[in-house]
C-alpha cells in the first residue's frame, strides 16, 4: 500500500501535464490488474506521450519496474513530435539501464524498438551506453560522420564523451588527437579545452604541462559562469600545480626550461573567485583556489600574509568536509588528502612544526589509493627533518619505500630525502631498484631519475659519478636542452679541478647543444659557453654569445658573471667605442656580487691603470 501512495505522490507532481493521466494512474494504484490489462487500458485511454511517461514514472516508483518499461515503449509509439520522441526514448533507456545494466539498454536499441535518431540527446546517450558496454568502435565510426552537423552546444558533450571512451580502451593518443581536431573546429569550446588539458596532464604525469597550458590561452574570465568555465578553471589550477612555470604570476620571476609562455595564474585565480561567489556551496571551488594560491605563495617564497589567508581557506574547506557537506567519493577523499598536505606545507614554511606534523599524520590515516599512499609519509619525513628528529624521519621514509611507489615523482622525492638523511648513498643509488617504466614518456622518466642521481652526487661532492649520471640522463633524453646545460656545467667543474676524464672540446659540444635548437633559449648556457671559449683564443662567436645572453636576462636580474664577462669582452674588443669601458663592467659585477674575490682582483688593477693614464 505504501508503494501505491508513493506512486501517487509522484503523479501529483506531474498532474498539471494531464488530469486524465492522474486519475487513471490513481485508480490503477488501488486496483492492480494484470500486465496485459494494463497495456490494453493504457493504449485505449491515454493518447499523448506526456501522460504515458508520467504513468511510467509512477509505476517505476511503485516498484513495478517491468510494467514501467512496457509503458515507456508504448509512449515511444505514440510520440508525434521530435521532442516527445527523444524524451520517451531517454526514459526507456534509463529504465533499462537501472533494471538490467547498459547491455540491456543497448539491446533495446539494436532490437529495432529504437533506431539511432538524429537527435543529439539520443546520440550522446547511445554513445555513453556503447562505451560502458565496450562496443564503442562501431558507434565511433557512425558518430564521427555526424559531427559536421552538430553545433558547438552539442560538441561540448559529444567530443569529451568520445575521448573518455577512447581512454577506457587505453588509447590516450587517439583521444588527444580527437580532441585536438575538435578544438580546431570549435576553438571557443571550453569543455573540449578542459578535457584536453586533463588528458595531457594524466597521460604524462605532468610532463606535458606546458602543452596543456596552451589550452588556457583564452581569457576564461570573459566567459559567463558555467560548468565549462568551472572545468577549465579546475584544469588550469591542476596545470599550475604540475608545472611551476605555468603557475607563475610574473614571468620574469624565474626562468623555465620548458617552452611555456602562458602565465595565466592571475586569470585563473580571478576565475576561481568568481566561481566561489556564484556557487558558495561548492566545496571544489574553494579546493582549487587553495591549490592556485599555494602555487602563487611558492613563487613568492611563502609570504606570511598570504600563508595566513591560505590557512584560513584550508580550515574552511576541512571544516565543511568534516561536517559532511559533500557526499563521500574518491574525488572528495583526494581533495581531503590535498588539503591536509597543503596545510602541513604552509605550516612547515611558516615555522609551525607541530601543526605541520599533525596535518601530515591525519593525511597518513586517510583511505587513499595505492599510488598516493606514500605521499603523507614523505611529508612526515620532511617535517621530522625540519625538526631535527632523524630517527623518526628514517622510520617514515622506510614506510614510504616499503609501499613501493608506482609513480616517478614519488620516486624522485624518495631519492631526494634519502640523500638528505644519509651521508654516503653512492652504493645505494647504484643498487636502488628502478621503476618498471613503460609508455610514451618512459625515456623522459629515466632521464629525470638519472638527473636526480647526478644532483645528489653533486651534494655529496662526487663529481665523477655526477658526470656519469648526467651523461646517462642526456642519452635518455637528448632533445632536452637543460640536460645538456646541466652536463656541460659539470664538465666545466671537472675541468677546473683538473680531471682528465673530460676535455674542453666535449664541454663545448654539450654547451653548444644547450644554446642551439628550437624553442626558448636557456639562460646561463651562453654565459658558460663564453667562459669556455674565452680559454680558446680567437673564437669568433664569443661576442655573439655574450650579446645573446645579455638580451635573455631582465634588467634587474642580470648576474654578476655576465657583467664580468662583458668587461673582459670590452677589454679585448676592437670596437671599444660601441660598448662601455671594462672598468664600468667590473664595477657593476662587484656591485652585484661583492663577495667574489676574482672580481676585485681584476677591478683594482683596472682602476690603477686608469689612474696612471
Amino acid at each position: 500500500m505504501m508503494s501505491s501512495f508513493l506512486g501517487c505522490s509522484v503523479l501529483l507532481s506531474l498532474a498539471h501535464q494531464s488530469p486524465l493521466a492522474f486519475s487513471f494512474s490513481e485508480s490503477n494504484c488501488y486496483w492492480p490488474n494484470s500486465e496485459g490489462q494494463y497495456l490494453q487500458s493504457t493504449e485505449g485511454n491515454l493518447e499523448d506521450s506526456n501522460s504515458l511517461r508520467s504513468y511510467a514514472i509512477a509505476l517505476w516508483q511503485s516498484d513495478k519496474q517491468k510494467l514501467a518499461v512496457s509503458i515507456a515503449k508504448v509512449a515511444i509509439k505514440k510520440s508525434v513530435q521530435n521532442g516527445e520522441l527523444s524524451a520517451a526514448i531517454c526514459l526507456l533507456l534509463k529504465f533499462s539501464y537501472h533494471l538490467s545494466g547498459p547491455a540491456a539498454a543497448l539491446q533495446d536499441i539494436h532490437s529495432g524498438i529504437i533506431e539511432l535518431h538524429t537527435d543529439t540527446t539520443i546520440t550522446i546517450t547511445t554513445t555513453a551506453l556503447s562505451i560502458l558496454v565496450g562496443e564503442s568502435n562501431v558507434v565511433f565510426e557512425q558518430l564521427l560522420q555526424l559531427t559536421d552537423n552538430y553545433v558547438e552546444d552539442n560538441a561540448d558533450e559529444l567530443f569529451p564523451l568520445l575521448a573518455a571512451g577512447l581512454q577506457m580502451h587505453r588509447d590516450d593518443e587517439s583521444a588527444c588527437h580527437l580532441l585536438q581536431k575538435a578544438l580546431h573546429i570549435y576553438p571557443q569550446c571550453l569543455a573540449i579545452r578542459s578535457k584536453l588539458m586533463r588528458l595531457l596532464l594524466e597521460r604524462s604525469n605532468g610532463l606535458e604541462a606546458h602543452v596543456a597550458a596552451r589550452c588556457c590561452s583564452l581569457e576564461i574570465s570573459r566567459f559567463q559562469i558555467s560548468i565549462s568555465t568551472n572545468q577549465a578553471n579546475e584544469a588550469a589550477s591542476a596545470t599550475a600545480v604540475a608545472c611551476s612555470a605555468c603557475g607563475n604570476i610574473k614571468p620574469q620571476a624565474s626562468f623555465s626550461s620548458c617552452n611555456s609562455n602562458y602565465h595565466f595564474m592571475k586569470d585563473t585565480i580571478k576565475g576561481l573567485q568568481r566561481w566561489i561567489h556564484s556557487e558558495p556551496w561548492n566545496i571544489m571551488s574553494q579546493y582549487h583556489l587553495v591549490l592556485a594560491l599555494l602555487q602563487q605563495a611558492r613563487e613568492q617564497r611563502f609570504p606570511v600574509h598570504m600563508c595566513r589567508s591560505i590557512q584560513r581557506l584550508i580550515e574552511t574547506v576541512l571544516a565543511r568536509m568534516s561536517a559532511n557537506d559533500c557526499e563521500p567519493s574518491q574525488i572528495v577523499d583526494h581533495a581531503h588528502l590535498q588539503m591536509l598536505l597543503c596545510k602541513s606545507e604552509v605550516s612547515l614554511q611558516t615555522g609551525g612544526l607541530e601543526s605541520a606534523l599533525q596535518s601530515a599524520s591525519k593525511a597518513s590515516e586517510l583511505n587513499i589509493p595505492q599510488n598516493l599512499a606514500a605521499v603523507p609519509w614523505l611529508q612526515l619525513t620532511r617535517c621530522h627533518i625540519s625538526s631535527g628528529n632523524s630517527f623518526l624521519a628514517n622510520a617514515n621514509l622506510s614506510k614510504a619505500v616499503n609501499l613501493k611507489a608506482v609513480d616517478f615523482p614519488t620516486f624522485l622525492c624518495i631519492l631526494d630525502l634519502t640523500s638528505t638523511l644519509e651521508e654516503d648513498i653512492t652504493l645505494k643509488l647504484e643498487r636502488m631498484e628502478i621503476l618498471d617504466i613503460k609508455g610514451k614518456n618512459s625515456h623522459i622518466v629515466k632521464a629525470l631519475i638519472e638527473w636526480k642521481k647526478a644532483e645528489i652526487c653533486i651534494r655529496q661532492r662526487d663529481l665523477p659519478l655526477a658526470e656519469a649520471a648526467a651523461s646517462k640522463s642526456v642519452a635518455s633524453w637528448p632533445e632536452e636542452k637543460s640536460l645538456h646545460l646541466f652536463h656541460g656545467a659539470i664538465c666545466m667543474e671537472l675541468l677546473n679541478h683538473g680531471w682528465s676524464s673530460v676535455n674542453l672540446t666535449d664541454t663545448c659540444r654539450r654547451l653548444m647543444k644547450a644554446t642551439r635548437g628550437d624553442g626558448k633559449c636557456l639562460p646561463i648556457a651562453g654565459l658558460l659557453l663564453a667562459q669556455v671559449q674565452e680559454n680558446k683564443a680567437g673564437t669568433p662567436g664569443w661576442e655573439r654569445l655574450l650579446r645573446m645572453e645579455w638580451n635573455l636576462w631582465p634588467a634587474d636580474m642580470k648576474p654578476a658573471e655576465l657583467y664580468f664577462q662583458m668587461g673582459v669582452l670590452a677589454r679585448v674588443s676592437k670596437t671599444s667605442g660601441s660598448i662601455p669601458s671594462s672598468k664600468l663592467w667590473f664595477q657593476r659585477a662587484v656591485h652585484v656580487n661583492p663577495s667574489c674575490g676574482s672580481y676585485w682582483k681584476v677591478l683594482v688593477p683596472s682602476e690603477g691603470n686608469d689612474m696612471l693614464k
